[in-house]
């Protein structure tokens, strides 16, 4: 595989990471420029940046022509050549930023059915006021 094979691989596993994560709805974390690694006698591309692997592609020959796989579990050998803590996988990163938007979500929620429960209170006491006066 030559520099310009090189290149074009790494340039779309950073549009495939990108696309993943619009697609998922997540926040893409910013890598670092691509890896193009070999262990196993397979190639792989390794996105990562100062925290450890974001992503990593297996290049595959199909048809004879290179084609990127996104795997979610990827060789050990791989995480021992980034410092950082590993990120276990892109896909576990975009679903712990999606539970955060979510958590955020159903927070909001919370604290608007509190303030139609307050509400609801404050109706429910003026109606037994009502009441008790008509009973009078």
């Amino acid at each position: 595989m030559g520099s310009l094979d090189k290149q074009d691989l790494k340039n779309r596993a950073m549009a495939a990471y990108f696309r993943t994560a619009a697609k998922l709805g997540g926040v893409a974390i910013q890598p670092s420029p691509p890896d193009v690694l070999e262990v196993g006698g397979l190639q792989y591309i390794v996105l990562s940046n100062s925290g450890g692997i974001l992503a990593v592609y297996r290049v595959r020959i199909v048809n004879d022509q290179p084609v990127l796989k996104g795997l979610k579990r990827w060789p050990k050998d791989l995480d021992a050549s980034f410092s950082g803590v590993p990120v276990p996988s892109y896909g576990d990163a975009v679903e712990l930023a999606n539970e955060n938007v979510s958590t955020l979500e159903l927070e909001r929620r919370v604290n608007a059915m509190e303030s139609v429960l307050k509400v609801n209170r404050a109706l429910t006491k003026d109606l037994k006021a009502v009441v008790q006066s008509m009973k009078k």
